[in-house]
């Protein structure tokens, strides 16, 4: 057997001022030999040496880094192990400065209609393109009649991606949007979903 092919799509989130955590994929082979772990090491921009991060083999394909410097600029690269050594690192990260988030995320997708009584109406949705470089913290799900102009909040600081809103009027219209919140506050709304009427599913 041989080493592994480098680890891939080596991505970086959660950054703050003094941490950021790297998640990546596994590599395409493992070189015929299980894979032990693997080691991660960090730069800082204007240096020319590598620093290992982890002192153990990590198993997990993720791993907090900290330890920063307040508005340095790190990038990162990762290596697979097997018992026949390390492989080729990944393609390193882009350059990410430490720093607390300091936008708005981006809306989540437009919300689908998941299930329906003539009570109430159960939207799904997935996450925002951007996080505004600080983790979502919940969402803000809004609802109208199609008839009327404005919107009601239904619940905030959501943790999940689906809500059931209970309490609608059977046989009325309703249109349904979302908002992603992290701690700088709450994106722009989502698109409005389909309208669905509150009545019981046809079999």
């Amino acid at each position: 057997f041989t080493v592994p092919t480098p680890p891939k799509s080596l991505e970086i989130t959660n950054v703050t001022k003094e941490s950021m955590t790297l998640c990546w994929a596994r590599p395409e082979s493992d070189g015929g030999n299980e894979i032990s772990g693997y080691v991660i090491e960090r730069r800082e921009k204007n240096s020319i040496r590598w620093i290992r991060i982890n002192k153990k083999p990590v198993y997990d394909l993720r791993i907090k880094s900290s330890g920063l410097r307040e508005g340095c600029e790190y990038e990162y690269r990762v290596y697979a192990e097997n018992a026949a050594g390390l492989s080729l690192p990944s393609d390193p990260s882009p350059l990410i400065k430490a720093e607390d988030p300091v936008f708005l995320p981006s809306p989540p997708s437009r919300p689908k209609i998941v299930d329906h009584t003539k009570s109430h109406i159960t939207i799904g949705w997935t996450k925002p393109l951007f996080d505004g470089g600080g983790p979502i913290i919940g969402y803000t799900v809004e609802y109208k009649l199609t008839s009327e102009t404005d919107w009601s909040t239904a619940i905030q600081s959501l943790r999940g991606t689906e809500y059931t809103v209970i309490g609608l009027t059977s046989g009325a219209e309703y249109v349904f949007r979302v908002r992603s919140v992290n701690k700088i506050g709450a994106s722009d709304p989502s698109d409005a979903s389909e309208p669905q009427v509150a009545k019981e599913r046809e079999e």
